[in-house]
C-alpha cells in the first residue's frame, strides 16, 4: 500500500496501520470500510442493551458509554455527507470541508444526557448515510484536503471507520466490560 501525506498524522495519534488501543488495521478495502461500518448499529446495541447507568461516564475526561454512541453517529454522518459532497457536488471546494472538534459538538448536544435508545436509532440512520454515500465513488480519488493535505477517499473512510472499534472499545471500558 502506498501511504498518502493524509497517513502521517495516524501514526503518530493511533498508530499505523494497526491502532495501539483498539487493534483497528486501517489498510482495509472499501467493501471492508462498509461491512464494519454496517456492523456498528448492532455492535453498540449489544455492548449497551440491558446494562445499568449507560450515560454514567467513566471519567471526567470521557465521554458515557451512550454518549460514544451518540458521537459516532454524529461523525459518520458528518463524514458521509462529506464524501457524499466530494464525489458528488460538482460545485466542492475544500473550503466546503470544515475542520470540526467532537468535543465542540458535544458542546451544542450534551451527548451524555441524550436517550440511550434514540442513539442507537440515529446510529442505525447514520450508517444507512454511509452505505449510500460510499456506494458510488472512487475510493482512489485524491482530494484537496483544508489541513494541506492531499488523501485519497480510502484514505479519509479508513480512518472514519476507526471510529468503529475504537469506540467500541471505550464503550466496553465504560461499562467495565472487558
Amino acid at each position: 500500500m502506498t501511504l498518502s501525506p493524509f497517513d502521517t498524522g495516524l501514526d503518530e495519534q493511533y498508530g499505523f496501520p494497526t491502532c495501539r488501543e483498539c487493534g483497528h488495521n486501517f489498510e482495509l478495502s472499501l467493501e471492508e470500510c462498509r461491512s464494519l461500518v454496517a456492523s456498528a448499529p448492532d455492535l453498540f446495541a449489544g455492548l449497551i442493551e440491558g446494562r445499568p447507568e449507560p450515560k454514567k461516564k467513566p471519567a471526567p475526561a470521557t465521554w458515557s458509554p451512550s454518549g460514544y454512541v451518540w458521537h459516532t453517529s454524529d461523525w459518520l454522518r458528518i463524514q458521509s455527507l462529506r464524501v457524499y459532497s466530494v464525489e458528488h457536488d460538482p460545485a466542492w471546494t475544500p473550503d466546503a470541508w470544515v475542520l470540526l472538534d467532537p468535543d465542540e459538538i458535544d458542546g451544542m448536544f450534551h451527548y451524555d444526557r441524550l436517550p440511550t435508545a434514540s442513539g442507537v436509532l440515529a446510529l442505525r440512520q447514520s450508517v444507512a448515510l454511509f452505505l449510500t454515500a460510499t456506494e458510488e465513488l472512487d475510493p482512489e480519488r485524491v482530494i484537496d484536503h483544508p489541513s494541506g493535505a492531499k488523501p485519497r477517499i480510502i484514505d479519509i473512510l479508513r480512518m472514519v471507520t476507526h471510529e468503529v472499534p475504537h469506540h467500541a472499545q471505550d464503550i466496553r471500558r465504560g461499562l467495565g466490560i472487558t
